[in-house]
């Protein structure tokens, strides 16, 4: 008689649809955690079976999978009407990475012999590895974000990054899967073997993970660095020009960040999250004073507009520094030479005018409590379709179609230094891609500057509340243990957070409300191999995928040819 594993195997669509459902529920709104690894079974049941899957088995796959991401990630669509087809294309595009695991991995079980419990694991984090650098690199929602609320889980990615944590999960899947062949009548004595190791694997995981979090010499004993304000407000983002409004939002973050002085007091630093402190006058670093550009004259901006923007960036300076000490009014000579002096660390657009043309980044403003702009960083990584469309340079009438201006992007990362504290800092989804982080991180340290804090600035206020907030917060918990370094976010409608080096949330805001961090986070002295090697044993990974699919298709052909 077939069992319920035999029958979920004669049928792929409803093994592919009972694993997507399950790994729906184990990312918010639902979350929970412990969905991820039965996820797993009946997609390990597809690589497993004997019978082949043909090309309408593959389709079915494909279709479910669509409908998966297209639920993890539906939040993308309400940033403005483009977006319906970016969302779609992601979607439609990330969906092909289920069949690519379910065919490569059969491939490396059936064809080459290797055993289920490796060959499901290198081959999900090879592929995860690869989304995360394949056409610009998509790495959110990966396996291991399901855990972000069980620290125990997470510490091994100090070791091997989140493809570890997803790895575990997998491997926790195949216990799953080969308990249930046991249930099924298949016998133990065909996967004692395997079904104890990776139970090794699994428990020595989790032991790790406990030591880390208890042991009594672990950075969170140490004295706060900074006390740090990050500044939220309620300010949803909205595709269209509204003076107003723009204006409005700036004064509800000035009001949030003198509110938040006189309840919790002073600050060594204050940050406002991505975008939100220019309104309608961006930082203006005009190279060539009393010369208009081509292009801004054509778009009619006159030298009046960038002489007024000069002057409206040194008063909100002035506005946000006496916010900083209660007082948004009061006057800069009051401010100066103050007890606690506050540093900021602004979100805002930067137009850089030359004679040539006028280039807009995506800025973050560094300025030391006299209000002098010390530094700035360049947001590094852009958002296809959000920021600038590929091949935008040579078809401009992309930007004017959907009344979009290209955005540039950074050529390096600042390193960040308030009162001996070193931050390294990174702007909206940048914290998402791992490698980047840790780039990021590298290159400061090139610079003899060593990060003792991570600081993510982000204008989330696009996505209305929905779970793109949580995916991307997820991301930042785990390069917070990476990294073994505190994360510190600011973001716009939310949600800010403290996290510390073992991925533990100090404290999350609520979304869509005024609910601002004062943090005090504490330096992490702890190494990992993360630090040392970075995604290596992934990038294996993903070659062992590469070259299983190369040897599949080598191997057709010869076939075909006789």
């Amino acid at each position: 008689m077939p069992t319920a594993m035999d029958r979920i195997q004669s049928r792929p669509w409803l093994a592919a649809a009972i694993g997507a459902i399950l790994l729906w529920g184990a990312f918010p709104p639902l979350g929970l955690f412990w969905l991820a690894p039965l996820a797993m079974v009946p997609w390990l049941a597809l690589v497993d079976r004997e019978e082949s899957l043909v090309r309408k088995d593959i389709l079915q796959i494909w279709l479910v999978s669509c409908g998966l991401w297209l639920g993890l990630l539906q939040g993308i669509r309400l940033a403005y009407w483009p977006l319906y087809a970016g969302w779609f294309a992601l979607s439609i595009y990330i969906a092909v990475y289920l069949p690519l695991f379910i065919g490569l991995a059969r491939i490396a079980v059936h064809r080459y012999r290797v055993p289920l419990a490796i060959a499901a694991p290198v081959i999900w984090v090879g592929l995860e590895l690869i989304r995360g650098y394949f056409v610009t690199g998509f790495s959110t929602c990966l396996l291991a974000h399901t855990q972000v609320r069980v620290p125990i889980v997470l510490q091994i990615a100090s070791q091997l990054g989140s493809y570890g944590v997803s790895a575990w999960v997998m491997l926790f899947g195949c216990i799953l899967y080969q308990i249930a062949q046991i249930i099924g009548k298949k016998p133990i004595r065909e996967v004692s073997i395997s079904l104890a190791s990776c139970s090794v694997l699994v428990l020595a995981s989790l032991g790790y993970g406990l030591f880390e979090l208890t042991s009594s010499k672990r950075g969170s004993d140490s004295e706060p660095l900074l006390k740090i304000a990050l500044i939220q407000e309620n300010a949803p983002t909205r595709f269209e020009w509204n003076p107003e409004r723009a204006q409005q939002s700036w004064e509800d973050y000035l009001q949030e960040t003198e509110r938040g002085v006189k309840r919790n007091g002073q600050v060594d630093m204050l940050v406002w999250p991505e975008s939100v402190f220019n309104a309608n006058h961006p930082w203006v670093e005009n190279e060539t004073p009393g010369m208009m550009p081509p292009d801004l004259e054509a778009a009619g901006c006159t030298l009046e507009y960038l002489q007024d923007c000069e002057r409206f960036f040194r008063y909100k300076v002035q506005r946000v520094l006496a916010a900083s000490k209660g007082d948004a009014f009061a006057p800069i000579s009051s401010i100066k030479g103050q007890e606690t002096p506050t540093y900021l660390f602004l979100g805002s657009d930067r137009l850089r005018v030359t004679k040539e043309r006028a280039e807009r980044y995506n800025s973050a403003l560094w300025i030391d409590p006299d209000g002098i702009l010390i530094d700035h960083y360049d947001k590094q990584h852009l958002v296809m379709f959000g920021e600038y469309f590929p091949g935008g340079d040579w078809f401009p009438i992309l930007y004017r179609t959907f009344g979009m201006s290209p955005v540039y992007s950074g050529a390096r990362c600042i390193p960040i230094e308030c009162k001996g504290v070193v931050l390294a800092p990174s702007i909206c989804f940048e914290s998402t891609l791992p490698h980047l982080i840790r780039s990021q991180i590298r290159e400061v340290e090139s610079q003899k500057r060593y990060p003792d804090i991570l600081l993510n600035i982000t204008n989330d206020g696009w996505f209305r509340g929905s779970t793109i907030l949580d995916h991307h917060l997820a991301s930042s918990v785990l390069a917070a243990v990476e990294n073994r370094r505190p994360m510190l976010i600011a973001a716009n409608t939310g949600l800010s957070a403290w996290i510390d080096g073992n991925g533990r949330m100090i404290s999350v805001s609520k979304r869509l409300t005024a609910d601002s961090i004062w943090a005090k986070p504490t330096r992490d002295t702890r190494s990992g191999l993360w630090q040392k090697i970075g995604d290596l044993p992934a990038r294996a990974c993903g070659l062992f995928c590469i070259a299983i699919a190369i040897a599949e298709v080598w191997a057709r052909r010869r076939r075909a040819a006789k």
